[in-house]
């Protein structure tokens, strides 16, 4: 009984060594796939939530944030409640200066330095304006290129030109936004 006994337990302690192998080779096995699958979800969520973001919406939130941020640094002139207007006299409209343009002018090779500044018809100037302002100075410097310097020396050229620089706004902005037009600078060269 005792050989019987011996027996048992060296066929108990082969079968604990292989089990205890076994045992290491399935926590081995689960300790890895458990390391990929977390790779895979630390690379994976991050790369899905931006191949799944609205990127219009990230560009709108970011034309708000730019439209804040230039109306918090729009001055509004002439409208005063205190001042006082002579009989036919109304009081400027909201007047926001655009960047300086410089531009190549046409069968020349003159150039033109211009600053605008455009007079709203009412005390602010219209949010719509700020959305489309890329698209209004693209039309502007197309504008301004196609002069010739000729064009440009006359009083009245320079007239006809802020008509069709208030006409080229107000047909962007698909409304009578823009009452004046200014140049606070205007070099050719």
């Amino acid at each position: 009984m005792a050989e019987l006994d011996a027996d048992e337990q060296e066929e108990g302690g082969a079968e604990d060594a292989g089990s205890s192998k076994s045992k290491r080779k399935i926590n081995l096995i689960l300790l890895v796939v458990s390391g990929i699958l977390f790779l895979l979800l630390a690379i994976g969520i991050p790369t899905a939530y931006f191949m799944m973001t609205d990127k219009e919406s990230a560009i709108s939130q970011l034309e708000a944030n730019i439209l804040e941020l230039e109306e918090s640094n729009v001055q509004e002139e002439g409208w005063d409640e205190e001042a006082e207007y002579d009989e036919n006299e109304e009081p400027l409209g909201a007047i926001y200066p655009l960047h300086t343009f410089v531009v190549n002018l046409a069968a020349d090779s003159s150039y033109l330095r211009v600053q605008i500044q455009l007079e709203f018809n009412g005390q602010a100037v219209p949010k719509r304006f700020f959305i489309r302002q890329v698209p209004i100075r693209d039309e502007l410097l197309k504008l301004l290129a196609s002069r010739t310097p000729s064009e440009l020396t006359s009083s009245d050229g320079k007239q006809e030109l802020k008509e069709q620089v208030k006409q080229t706004v107000n047909g962007i902005l698909k409304r009578e936004e823009v009452k004046n037009v200014y140049f606070t600078q205007f070099v050719m060269q």
